[in-house]
C-alpha cells in the first residue's frame, strides 16, 4: 500500500509538471511536491491519516527574507497552504533532521498545529 501511494505521487508530480491531459483549474488545484520531499509526506499522511492536498516544495535563498528560517508554512495560491523548505538546508542535513523540518511544517498546514511561545506557569 505504501509502494502504490508513494508511485501514485510520482504520477502527480509528472502530470503536473508537464501537464498532461489537465486544463489550467485542475493544474491550479493538483499540489505540486518536490520530487525530494516526496516520500517524507507521503510517510506524514501515512502517520496522520490525512491527505496533504497543498503545495510541499524545496527553494532557494532566503525564506520570508530570513536566512535563519530553514522551512515555513504559509498561505499560497488559492488559500491553500504553502510549505517551503529551504534547499540548502536539505542538501546539507541528513534524513532525520530533514524528516522532522518537513514533519513541523506539515503539522502547522495540514494538522493546524501552532507554536507554544508562552510559558506555562
Amino acid at each position: 500500500m505504501r509502494r502504490f501511494i508513494r508511485e501514485l505521487w510520482v504520477v502527480v508530480v509528472v502530470l503536473t509538471w508537464f501537464g498532461l491531459g489537465c486544463g489550467d483549474d485542475l493544474m491550479e488545484m493538483t499540489p505540486t511536491q518536490s520530487p525530494e520531499l516526496i516520500s517524507y509526506v507521503v510517510d506524514f499522511e501515512i502517520l496522520y491519516d490525512v491527505y496533504v492536498d497543498f503545495n510541499v516544495i524545496l527553494v532557494d535563498g532566503d525564506i520570508e527574507g530570513n536566512p535563519s528560517i530553514i522551512g515555513f508554512c504559509s498561505a499560497g495560491p488559492h488559500g491553500k497552504p504553502l510549505v517551503r523548505i529551504e534547499r540548502t538546508f536539505w542538501q546539507t542535513n541528513n534524513h532525520d533532521r530533514r524528516r522532522a523540518v518537513v514533519f513541523h511544517e506539515l503539522g502547522h498546514c495540514a494538522l493546524d498545529l501552532f507554536h507554544k511561545d508562552q510559558i506555562i506557569k
